[in-house]
């Protein structure tokens, strides 16, 4: 089993703004593990927020090292246990190898990884679409162009004025959700809360900064919107602590380090009541299917931030106003754009 490891940047066709600031490119290591002829594909994200950004490609280095030709890539766990040892502090990396593990196995056994999960029967919910923070002209010609989407979700920023969500009310008729990315007080999140009640906003994600359990559970003993942790949900040891405090959860490959760990992650939201959202990052198609796979499993989905791409190398999960279609093809279905599905 051979890894290797490429850094490629990314374009968006527009600019996307959150409390984070202003993404126009980014990069992504894309990964290739050979086996047996196969060739699995997984990525890694690269965030600085989550201190995911420097030392991801060092961490791939570190387990390319622990690969060799004994290895089967049916034994999921096993490998990705020896490579958690050496790479804990970048689940990113640890996502990639996982995504391309998985793959592999999909096209070993010809079948697709939802087939191998054992949820190629289970029905998607459709995902939403995120409009970032812009001028509130610009934002309301969005809501309206987006009208047959059947979710909307309105990325909001520290200075944000709430009643914009009232005036897209106004002209979009399906659902909202609002992220507030970590970006207000108890005080600002609970008057932002009051305001998205009136407007039948169904969401509110991660509202005040992590870390703070009893200040999310105060707020959702005290609002009539669902509460979301994102930030406040990166591992599976976060779940426990959530209990309570919110609603759901928003789960990310590339956070907890892959469909494995994402679907362990998944089982534990149940056991405490939890309901799941699948999330993303602004990433290639690659990783968006990657956590496709796992859609049948998930109350909420969050998968668009491969749809803005300009450059995207590959060809994977469509998405037609808020309808998800993953690839028929083996494991994750993949294919390089002019070219025939990577085998």
């Amino acid at each position: 089993m051979k890894l290797v490891h490429e850094v490629r940047r990314l374009h968006l066709r527009t600019p996307f703004a959150t409390e984070n600031g202003v993404v126009t490119s980014f990069e992504q290591i894309f990964v290739r593990l050979r086996w047996k002829g196969l060739v699995g594909i997984g990525a890694a994200v690269l965030s600085e927020q989550y201190g995911m950004a420097l030392g991801v490609a060092d961490a791939l280095c570190k387990c390319s090292d622990l690969l060799d030709e004994t290895n089967d890539p049916a034994e999921i766990g096993t490998i990705l246990s020896s490579l958690v040892a050496v790479a804990s502090s970048h689940p990113s990396a640890v996502a990639a190898i996982d995504m391309a593990l998985h793959d592999l196995v999909g096209k070993a056994t010809g079948k697709p990884v939802r087939s191998l999960l054992g949820l190629d029967q289970q029905s998607l919910v459709p995902t939403a679409i995120c409009l970032g923070h812009m001028p509130l002209g610009d934002l309301l010609h969005a809501a309206a162009r987006l009208s047959d989407w059947p979710i909307l979700k309105l990325k909001m920023i520290r200075d944000s004025d709430p009643g914009v969500v009232g005036r897209v009310r106004e002209i979009y008729p399906g659902r909202i959700w609002v992220d507030g990315n970590s970006a207000w007080t108890f005080d600002q999140a609970f008057e932002v809360g009051l305001e998205l009640q009136r407007h039948g906003v169904d969401l509110l994600e991660q509202p005040i900064p992590p870390g703070d359990g009893s200040a999310l559970r105060e707020l959702r003993g005290c609002l009539g919107v669902k509460l979301v942790a994102d930030e406040d949900c990166v591992q599976i040891e976060d779940i426990h602590r959530l209990k309570g405090c919110v609603d759901a959860v928003n789960i990310k490959l590339f956070r907890c380090g892959g469909i494995h760990a994402a679907r362990k992650m998944i089982q534990m939201a149940r056991a405490h009541g939890l309901e799941v959202m699948l999330g993303c990052k602004t990433e290639s198609v690659v990783g968006i299917t990657a956590a496709g796979q796992l859609a049948g499993l998930a109350d909420y989905i969050d998968l668009d931030g491969h749809l803005d791409i300009m450059d995207d190398p590959f060809l994977g999960m469509t998405v037609n106003s808020g309808t998800i279609r993953l690839p028929a093809k083996n494991g994750l279905g993949l294919s390089v754009k002019g070219a025939q599905p990577v085998c």
